[in-house]
């Protein structure tokens, strides 16, 4: 499971920043903050999670092979949900405390 060196480092920096913005996260609206917790995991599950699961099979089988390209996708679909998700969240914040949200997107 931790056969990428990072994985290691990447848990423990993970821990350190969980508790430094512990405070920050529960001072959130509940659906605020139960968002932002549903993005860090999907985000996390991809980029920690799938990489733990990724090791074995790549010490196993190599990385040339189609498993490990849908191990990679899967990584990369769970990292782009949790963007997405922390993204909505962060606006949906906004409008809430703005009162309202608009994007204009203006071209040439």
């Amino acid at each position: 499971m931790f056969y990428w060196a990072w994985v290691v480092p990447g848990l423990m920096f993970i821990g350190v920043l969980a508790v430094v913005y512990m405070r920050f996260v529960l001072a959130l609206p509940r659906f605020t903050r139960t968002l932002f917790i549903l993005s860090a995991l999907t985000f996390l599950a991809g980029a920690l999670g799938v990489e733990m699961l990724v090791g074995p099979w790549v010490e196993t089988r190599g990385q040339g092979n189609f498993v490990n390209v849908l191990f990679w996708t899967a990584e990369e679909a769970l990292e782009m949900t949790g963007v997405a998700v922390f993204i909505y969240a962060l606006l949906h914040y906004i409008e809430r405390h703005t009162g309202s949200l608009s994007i204009r997107v203006y071209s040439g």
